[in-house]
């Protein structure tokens, strides 16, 4: 079981908490395959979409395809995506998307056009399950909407199911995710929507730095930068480690995205902290990759010093569940559901901004209230930012705020620092700011 440790800090959140319902399953079906009407805008159907499961010689593994023609009309430039998300219960689902541009403006009539995308995969063990989903969109070059291969009946009309070893039938969920009030949508891909992939969107890579260490903590199968106390104490123990990890969805990933809160970390640096600014494997390998960093951490660099993190946006639910996961908790993924026993101890500090148009304050006194629930002494500090012209997580705010929340840091950081090697509270923070992404 993952020791409590010492400190675990700072959430500046904006991450949906509350867990979707469980998915309710279908009828058991023996469908291979699933065709599905490629419809352009305004209902005209340009083409179809053909998603099959082929059972290979090899009984443990089937191949999965997903494949679309269509035809588009000349004097126009397109970009043609198709998606392919495997998921075996009890796994983490396998996303990947396709883009393929197309410009039909030489041509002097309609063209026939094709993208495909398949991948082999282990069946789901006898007595498991699993399905195959997909989604093929055709949008013109400046992104605006042409056509949609997503079905009316949405997830079972989009997925076959994964026969287990040993099986001839499967089933596929009714639906997967939390609907929203806003729109009856679903599918997509990264689109926070129910029945939405989950795929990865790796941007450029970060510019080094010679006072940033990528090899400090050994090998990881994600990019890491360590930073050393900065500034009056450079050269100095360190007062404490702060784990920082960005947002992005859950889907943003790599070198460059953990570039985005090196101002955070430089920060933490100049009041005497070492940083660790990680990003992680997109998707469901975000929450064991966070998990994994912290055991490193505490390998590395022992368990005297506290140990803080802060995590913005879907970070901030990552930095969440490092602080509230013992192994008894892992079945969960809301902070809110593992606050007892996960989050005892851990002094808190959520933020939000009062702009912010993807995470309310709600969802900052919802956490605190449950953790006072439990025990009415746990520091639970939340804030709401009014706004401004100073950038935040996923909106601006005004200066004062800003001021106000990294006095409030501090304040949640003082004892540890004043005493490290024997304050024995976690603590942690999270917040949102302007990145302009969902999670």
């Amino acid at each position: 079981m993952r020791p409590l440790a010492i400190a675990r800090i700072l959430v500046v959140l904006c991450a949906v908490w509350l867990p979707a319902p469980a998915a309710a399953s279908a009828a058991p079906s023996s469908d291979t395959s699933r065709i599905n009407p490629l419809t352009a805008v305004g209902g005209v159907e340009i083409g179809r979409s053909t998603l099959s499961a082929a059972y290979t010689a090899s009984p443990g593994f089937v191949d999965v395809s997903s494949s679309a023609e269509f035809r588009l009309e000349a004097g126009e430039q397109f970009d043609a995506e198709v998606c392919l998300n495997v998921h075996l219960v009890g796994s983490v689902p396998e996303g990947q998307c396709v883009t393929t541009h197309i410009d039909t403006r030489p041509a002097t009539g309609a063209t026939t056009h094709s993208v495909a995308l398949s991948k082999t995969v282990a069946r789901p063990a006898a007595g498991n399950s699993g399905y195959a989903t997909q989604q093929v969109v055709v949008t013109y070059a400046d992104e605006a909407p042409f056509a949609d291969s997503w079905p009316a009946d949405n997830l079972p009309g989009a997925s076959v199911p994964l026969f287990a070893v040993g099986a001839m039938s499967g089933w596929v969920p009714e639906q997967q995710g939390v609907p929203l009030e806003s729109t009856t949508a679903h599918g997509g891909a990264n689109s926070s929507l129910p029945d939405s992939m989950c795929v990865s969107n790796q941007g450029p890579p970060a510019k080094p730095r010679d006072d940033l260490d990528d090899s400090a903590l050994g090998t990881l199968p994600f990019y890491y930068e360590v930073g050393e106390p900065s500034g009056a104490h450079a050269d100095r123990p360190p007062r404490g480690v702060l784990i920082l990890f960005h947002g992005g969805g859950w889907s943003s990933n790599g070198s460059g995205a953990a570039a985005s809160v090196r101002g955070e970390a430089d920060r933490w640096r100049a009041r005497g902290w070492r940083t660790v600014n990680s990003s992680y494997r997109p998707c469901g390998s975000s929450l064991i990759d966070a998990l994994s960093l912290y055991d490193r951490v505490r390998e590395t660099y022992g368990s005297a010093s506290p140990v803080c993190t802060l995590g913005q946006s879907a970070g901030g639910h990552l930095a969440l569940m490092v602080a509230a996961f013992g192994e008894e908790n892992l079945p969960s993924y809301s902070p809110v559901q593992v606050a007892d026993p996960g989050l005892k101890g851990v002094r808190i500090l959520a933020v939000t901004a009062a702009e912010d148009p993807l995470i309310s304050y709600s969802q900052m006194t919802l956490l605190r209230d449950v953790m006072h629930e439990d025990d009415p002494a746990a520091y639970v500090a939340t804030m709401q930012l009014a706004g401004g012209d100073r950038p935040f997580v996923h909106a601006y705010v005004s200066q004062a705020a800003l001021d106000a929340y990294h006095q409030a840091e501090q304040d949640l950081v003082a004892a540890f620092e004043a005493s490290p090697q024997t304050e024995r509270t976690s603590a942690r923070l999270t917040r949102g700011g302007p990145d302009a992404q969902r999670g």
